[in-house]
């Protein structure tokens, strides 16, 4: 940006100002939030016997409960990445809609710098 992004275009706002105001409401593809939390690592499934194998399944399936402490180790692990990433999603979502207008504005300003430089 320089500085002639930020002249007062008579109204009391400032061209960007002014192209925040008119961004197209949703966020276009390229564009990616800033910020945001990285997922983390999906839990990877431990070392389980026979047994812990059927009872994770039966878990999974709502047939049965997690009991042996491998099986419910894992069991409380997915459900904290599964929290995690819905968490993270969600702010990534929020966040899209907050920064969006601000990013838009400097890309169309940082086009138009660009055309006036060929």
């Amino acid at each position: 940006m320089n500085a002639d992004d930020l002249i007062d275009m008579g109204s009391g706002i400032t061209l960007r100002m002014y192209l925040i105001a008119h961004a197209p409401e949703e966020p276009q593809d390229w564009f990616q939030p800033s910020g945001i939390e990285p997922v983390p690592p999906q839990p990877l499934r431990p070392s389980m016997t026979e047994h812990e194998v059927y009872e994770l399944e039966d878990h999974n399936d709502g047939d049965g409960q997690a009991t042996t402490p491998c099986v419910v180790a894992y069991v409380a692990a997915c459900d904290e990445y599964r929290k995690a990433v819905q968490r993270i999603s969600k702010e990534r979502e929020m966040q899209s809609y907050i920064q969006w207008p601000g990013a838009w504005a400097d890309k169309q300003i940082e086009l138009e710098n660009a055309r006036n430089k060929t």
